[in-house]
């Protein structure tokens, strides 16, 4: 254990020795095969440039490392300035900050330690983060503007609890150290770095123009001359740090969710800068970055591919082969296993696959005519107590007692939300049920709905895939589908843990979805189709860019899985998800009353999408009473 703490303490000055060497043997063998072109009876490995070579060296890192320690001043906040990162301060910091902020203190106090300073990096769009510093007293968290903008707060809470976890370790300390010591090797590479960005500025300005072009071949020749400092400071941080994200990962699930840190590396898998740091200083950041901060075609990368750590953590590459039969999929190995070990449900499940069991096929288009009882249940919403303290038909009570009551009265709804009061005489369903509902106002029936859903309990899963499947034939059986039928499934399905998590999206990957969800919304108002086309161009113009447009014409008619389009929705960033409902609520009840119908779609739509609903429903019945 000694000699394992000894060589953890003198790793890094033993490989950066390696690295000093190896550069000064590189540049020796290179000049020393000029010198010999002039003159052979000079040796190669030892000639009249050798004392030079050996001593500009030297004196080049020295130079570099002193500098570096007299402007950092042992003081984390003075690199991260270094590096044009400005501080994050409560007093002046926007929403986003303020989260940061939070998040800072509540992990402090998890890990018992002194909050550490927060900088953030305004000009990069990328999402990283590194800690710079040489004792916990001035540990400084850095952020890229990216990582602000673009995660919500369990995925910046994960980003965030790594950094602590190598604050914890100290860890830290050593990359700051290593920032320090290879400033030597990338001098030159940083230097072309800087003319290069000033010759891709100047091409802006007309009349620096025409210099843009020296300024970078100029930059470009001098990165050329530090390219070996580069590949050897490259092969040193990969020397000590490869793929060690790993384990840090592992660590940081002591603070976190494991699915927040899924999350947080699903946001960067999908942004469309992913983790790249683009400035002159990148490359001497990369080790100590929570993702990787160069392109993916690096060499001697640190960091792991976000793919690998994402399946590390949760094992996605479960993959099997599969043999098609019979409309079937079919896993071999899951079979083997039922016959080797005992059976249980999950497995019975797991042999035939039923992650697509809830749709049936061909897909449903979407519901053009909304589903209304009598012209009495377009007016005014009623209130939460009216609807709760309305009295009940004596069968209904007696259903709910039980869970199969529950589940009856839920088949109820759903059937006559299909069929109105023309249930199929095959309709495996209790009459008696269907008749005490009719008699009930139709707005009645989704408060029923919401007090059945807590009598289901939890079923075994072979039961809820059955339960589910019977109401997804219901409610597509005319081989149509309204947004309303979707959510009220998937609050079923939430309720038995079947609802599946939403991942990370971007939202230009899921504009089909969000122009399927607006004109599904659409089409549970009850106006006229002119109204309709005129409200849907003023929602698209607010969500959709003027060149995204032309594609989102025509109202959508072809199959659709809705609950897909919801699923790939709820993966948008919390301030992309609220803005969507936002517009749609503003365009289509800011002049007009609200319905039952369109409040409880509403009231799912937010629940879908991850926010709380009573301040929603409460603010909206007050707005109908405002307008009345």
């Amino acid at each position: 254990m000694l000699a394992k703490l000894n060589f953890q303490m003198f790793k890094l000055p033993i490989v950066y020795l390696f690295a000093v060497i190896l550069v000064i043997a590189a540049l020796n063998f290179i000049f020393g095969l000029i010198v010999h072109f002039v003159d052979q009876q000079q040796s190669i490995l030892w000639h009249v440039l050798s004392p030079f070579v050996v001593i500009g060296i030297l004196l080049l890192k020295g130079l570099n490392i002193g500098y570096r320690m007299v402007l950092y001043k042992r003081d984390g906040r003075l690199v991260a300035r270094h590096l044009r990162a400005r501080s994050i301060e409560r007093l002046n910091a926007v929403p986003n900050e303020h989260l940061a902020l939070s998040i800072n203190d509540e992990l402090a106090a998890l890990c018992a330690s002194k909050p550490a300073y927060l900088y953030l990096l305004p000009d990069e769009l990328g999402i990283n983060a590194f800690t710079v510093g040489f004792s916990e007293r001035d540990a400084t968290i850095v952020l890229t503007w990216g990582a602000l903008q673009s995660m919500d707060y369990p995925e910046l809470k994960a980003l965030i609890a790594q950094q602590y976890v190598h604050i914890q370790s100290q860890a830290f300390v050593e990359h700051t150290r290593m920032l320090i010591w290879c400033s030597g090797f990338l001098f030159f590479s940083q230097l072309g770095s800087i003319f290069v960005v000033k010759g891709t500025k100047r091409k802006a300005l007309v009349t620096d123009s025409k210099f843009a072009a020296v300024y970078v071949a100029w930059g470009g020749f001098i990165w050329l001359l530090g390219s070996l400092g580069v590949l050897i400071s490259r092969l040193m941080k990969f020397l000590l740090y490869a793929w060690r994200e790993y384990r840090v990962d592992q660590r940081t699930l002591n603070l976190i969710d494991e699915m927040d840190l899924l999350h947080c590396l699903s946001r960067i898998y999908v942004h469309a800068y992913g983790s790249q740091i683009f400035r002159v200083e990148s490359e001497a950041l990369a080790h100590m970055c929570f993702a990787n901060a160069l392109t993916a075609q690096s060499w001697f990368r640190v960091h792991g591919a976000l793919g690998d750590r994402i399946d590390q953590l949760h094992d996605f590459r479960g993959q099997i082969v599969k043999f098609k039969y019979d409309q079937q999929s079919i896993d071999w190995k899951k079979i083997a296993t039922r016959f080797l070990l005992p059976t249980n449900e999950n497995r019975v499940l797991e042999i035939f696959d039923t992650s697509n069991q809830f749709s049936i096929q061909p897909a449903p288009v979407l519901r053009l005519s909304p589903i209304s009882f009598a012209s009495k249940d377009a007016m005014k919403p009623l209130s939460v107590e009216l609807r709760r303290s309305w009295q009940r038909p004596e069968v209904i009570v007696r259903a709910m007692q039980t869970a199969t009551g529950s589940r009856e009265i839920i088949l109820a709804i759903f059937m006559i939300r299909q069929y109105r009061e023309f249930i199929p005489e095959d309709a495996e369903i209790s009459r008696a049920i269907v008749e005490a509902l009719l008699k009930l106002d139709g707005r009645i029936h989704l408060q029923i709905f919401d007090e059945a859903l807590q009598y289901i309990d939890r079923m075994p899963n072979i039961i809820s895939h059955h339960f589910l499947k019977k109401i997804a034939m219901i409610i597509q059986s005319d081989g149509e589908i309204g947004l309303l039928d979707s959510l009220l499934f998937d609050r079923v399905k939430s309720t038995q843990s079947l609802l599946d998590a939403a991942l990370p999206t971007m939202r230009e990957n899921c504009l089909t979805e969000l122009v399927v969800v607006v004109d599904a919304m659409l089409h549970v108002q009850q106006i006229d189709s002119v109204r309709q086309i005129i409200v849907r161009q003023r929602i698209l113009k607010r969500i959709l860019k003027h060149d995204e447009l032309a594609a989102y014409t025509r109202i959508t008619e072809h199959e659709i899985d809705l609950g897909q389009c919801l699923q790939s929705i709820a993966g948008l960033l919390t301030r992309q998800r609220m803005y969507f409902l936002a517009v749609i609520e503003r365009e289509m009840w800011s002049n007009r009353i609200i319905s039952q119908d369109e409040l409880d779609v509403l009231e799912l739509l937010y629940w879908r999408f991850g926010f709380h609903t009573e301040q929603i429903v409460a603010r909206m019945l007050k707005q109908n009473s405002l307008m009345i």
